[in-house]
């Protein structure tokens, strides 16, 4: 569609924080377009949501990031709801590629070749952390990562599990930063000096509870940091030099 010409047709938005409903007007009829996130979108259809779940699940597997489209009619109002959207047809799927950055080699390597253990903090699901872990070279195996389930059953289990399973994990998918904690506390029990790396406001207990905090120049954040640095692991190499010595 000419957005230019589908914009002076917009009549109504519904925003919400999982997806976008926009209605508008054409030939005098009220149509509306969904689009977001694919699981919420399907409850206001009448397709075949397995079939439409199985394709999702194959994107989400391949490491894309998916969006749902989905579109109907309703009567003219001057005001709409999502109670107003009955039996919309499911148009199809929207996988975005989601590469790395090129410097995220070099960035890995780097520590590595410090004799310092890199272990990433994901924002992804498991199975875009997976493909991801594994073209950096961090992980080998599904089973060198961990979501919030797998560390909720293995702290259950009792400090010495816990402790065996944090230390084989390489890469943490999706964790709330409760967790997290726990994780630093086991690492802290094998004596292991923790510095985490975050510009997310969300995770500020986690900076302050690390041995070393940095993040880049967050002014939130970087008043709780140890170290504040400019996109560059150039600084945080030679700052553990320097505590080792």
């Amino acid at each position: 569609i000419n957005h230019f010409t589908f914009d002076d047709k917009i009549v109504y938005e519904i925003n919400n924080d999982n997806y976008l409903i926009t209605f508008y007007k054409e030939d005098n009829v009220t149509k509306y377009c969904i689009r977001g996130n694919v699981k919420d979108i399907i409850e206001f259809c009448s397709d075949e949501t397995d079939v439409i779940l199985e394709k999702y699940d194959k994107l989400k597997a391949l490491g894309y990031k998916v969006m749902g489209v989905a579109y109907g009619s309703v009567k003219n109002k001057k005001k709409y709801s999502e109670k107003d959207i009955k039996n919309a047809y499911f148009l199809g799927l929207v996988g975005f590629i989601n590469p790395l950055k090129e410097n995220c080699y070099d960035i890995i390597k780097q520590p590595k070749n410090e004799d310092i253990k890199v272990i990433i903090n994901s924002c992804e699901d498991i199975n875009t952390s997976e493909i991801f872990g594994k073209e950096l070279n961090v992980i080998s195996k599904r089973n060198e990562i961990a979501c919030d389930e797998d560390i909720v059953h293995n702290f259950n289990l009792g400090e010495r599990i816990f402790d065996d399973f944090t230390k084989d994990i390489k890469v943490f998918s999706n964790v709330s930063s409760e967790n997290l904690l726990h994780v630093i506390d086991s690492y802290k029990r094998r004596k292991d000096v923790v510095a985490f790396i975050s510009n997310d406001v969300y995770a500020i207990d986690v900076l302050k509870y690390s041995n070393i905090s940095i993040t880049n120049n967050n002014s939130i954040i970087k008043c709780s940091s140890d170290l504040v640095i400019d996109n560059s692991l150039d600084k945080v190499i030679s700052f553990i030099k320097d505590g080792k010595n």
